[in-house]
């Protein structure tokens, strides 16, 4: 096997309570271990598989044990409250560049999945959130179906981030917008969004067609897909700046190189309630567009053209 082609990156998934992050994740990981092991593994043209392995315990309990339960059609518990977590460390094998030789190429990428509560104040995330301080990719998760989100509440977020650590400005910025699933069964039925804007903004949002495109990509196809990425980023960043959003603060705060994705961690499944209150899944998760921040922090260390 290849050495590793860049140093380790550390990814700091940050949201405000209750807006997906923990589901996120656990989608992200069940692409990657179905969905893209598949797709990215070209035996045609190199005979390379790409490959994601969990390199240390925490890994393994966060991503294999929420795989395991996402299988058995159960969501994975909200996190805890712990400060200082440690870091699940997964390493991704085989990720494909045409560009540069070796063909296939290596990263290895330390995941933090810190509560939402821990960013509720400044004192928290200085003495909680230490990790922050070595971050080089930052993942802003918003759930713009949850009951808590505005826009105020997303720039008090970012800002308090970038107030505490001002040098994340200038590292990999990704926005992930959640729950295109919900969002997409919301307009199929012609019911209104149940926040301030309307049916006619959720459309808004979802206007671009690529963002349902659930076909996962391989390597011949790595370049449209990478174009569709930047399109969607595009097209989320124009969602922000709507007026009727008064948004254009949290914009400002932004990087302006962030990048903006619309995905699903789940998929269009459904849910249901068992005899004990748990919330279940009527399917098998299918995730659409999960793998866009995890393929524009392979962009940003260098190794996916």
């Amino acid at each position: 096997m290849w050495p590793w082609d860049a140093p380790a990156r550390q990814v700091a998934v940050v949201g405000l309570p209750g807006h997906g992050k923990t589901v996120f994740l656990a989608g992200l990981f069940w692409d990657s271990f179905y969905a893209l092991a598949t797709s990215l593994s070209d035996q045609q043209a190199d005979g390379q598989r790409f490959i994601v392995r969990a390199a240390n315990e925490t890994a393994s309990d966060l991503f294999y044990e929420n795989a395991i339960l996402l299988e058995r059609r159960r969501l994975p518990a909200p996190n805890h409250r712990v400060a200082n977590p440690p870091p699940a460390i997964l390493e991704y094998d085989g990720i494909p560049n045409r560009r540069r030789w070796p063909r296939r190429r290596r990263l290895q990428l330390h995941f933090y999945d810190v509560a939402g509560e821990l960013f509720a104040q400044d004192q928290y995330v200085r003495r909680d959130v230490a990790f922050l301080a070595h971050a080089d990719d930052l993942i802003f998760v918003f759930d713009p179906t949850h009951e808590t989100f505005s826009p105020p509440a997303a720039a008090q977020l970012i800002n308090r981030v970038f107030r505490c650590a001002p040098w994340l400005a200038r590292r990999n910025v990704v926005v992930a917008m959640t729950k295109l699933d919900r969002l997409q069964r919301l307009c199929r039925e012609a019911v209104d969004w149940s926040l301030q804007y309307g049916r006619s903004d959720a459309e808004a949002l979802l206007d671009l067609p690529s963002i349902f495109d659930t076909k996962p990509p391989d390597a011949a196809d790595l370049p449209d897909y990478l174009r569709s990425m930047q399109a969607i980023s595009a097209h989320v960043r124009s969602w922000w700046l709507h007026p009727d959003r008064q948004a254009q603060a949290v914009l400002n705060l932004l990087p302006a190189r962030a990048r903006f994705c619309a995905v699903s961690a789940l998929g269009d499944v459904g849910t249901t309630e068992a005899r004990d209150g748990e919330v279940l899944l009527t399917g098998r998760p299918e995730p659409y567009r999960i793998c866009d921040p995890l393929l524009w922090i392979f962009r940003a260390a260098g190794i996916l053209s």
